[in-house]
């Protein structure tokens, strides 16, 4: 106390707000899907920032929403809810999973959710099949709370890295494409197949995005090969 004095500061007593429970319900990709966990703990926070708000907990994984400040590892603030607007960032249930997006628009009746990262490619689900889980309303880290806000862009990688990463998502992407057209002409087992396999060379595709390790780009591209020959020994049989 006396060093605050001679430092010219006033002694000030602190009320600690209130803290209230907020279930944690475990993680969220901010890449791909990935299936959200039973409750697995709680964590306690101010009840003031919530306003009296039910909210929940969840953690991301990836780096699809990194421009929107959400970083790995990130705890994510949710307020459920059905429904969003065109432009908020939500939790949804799509293609077997939970993932957290930027809402896009609805067009042709198939909804996009966007993410955060110039990387990265949406994901174009028939609306249908999209179900919204709530809207993010803060992150957390262990610096403390904040609201979601926009950071600057990260420079796309360069080098031979970039040219390579360039090559392969083209190339994947086409496949993707082209299994999906073919799926969506193809009825019953055969075309479910097909979007079967199109769903899984996207997953990958995003994988291959989320990491920069050498090794695993490797062994989700050797993966992702194989999904594509097994497309093209699909069009064999069939054509």
């Amino acid at each position: 106390m006396r060093a605050a004095a001679k430092a010219g500061w006033a002694a000030v007593e602190l009320e600690l707000a209130p803290a209230v429970t907020i279930p944690f319900l475990g993680t969220v990709a901010a890449g791909m899907p990935l299936r959200a966990f039973p409750v697995e703990g709680a964590l306690e926070l101010p009840a003031a920032l919530w306003g009296g708000r039910k909210v929940f907990v969840l953690r991301a994984r990836g780096s699809s929403m990194i421009d929107e400040g959400i970083r790995d590892g990130d705890y994510l603030i949710i307020a459920p809810r059905k429904t969003a607007e065109v432009g908020q960032t939500v939790i949804a249930e799509a293609e077997g999973g939970v993932t957290v997006k930027r809402l896009g628009g609805e067009r042709d009746e198939r909804l996009r959710l966007e993410p955060a990262n110039v990387e990265m490619l949406p994901l174009v689900v028939a609306a249908e099949r999209v179900r919204i889980v709530g809207v993010v309303v803060g992150v957390l880290r262990r610096r403390g709370f904040r609201t979601p806000a926009p950071i600057r862009p990260r420079a796309a990688a360069g080098g031979g890295d970039g040219r390579t990463l360039d090559l392969a998502l083209r190339v994947i992407e086409q496949r993707v494409g082209e299994a999906e057209a073919l799926g969506a002409a193809r009825a019953g087992r055969p075309g479910a197949r097909l979007r079967e396999l199109a769903r899984n060379l996207r997953a990958l595709r995003d994988c291959y995005l989320e990491t920069t390790a050498p090794r695993l780009r490797a062994a989700l591209l050797r993966e992702a090969g194989e999904i594509i020959r097994r497309l093209r020994r699909f069009g064999a049989e069939r054509s």
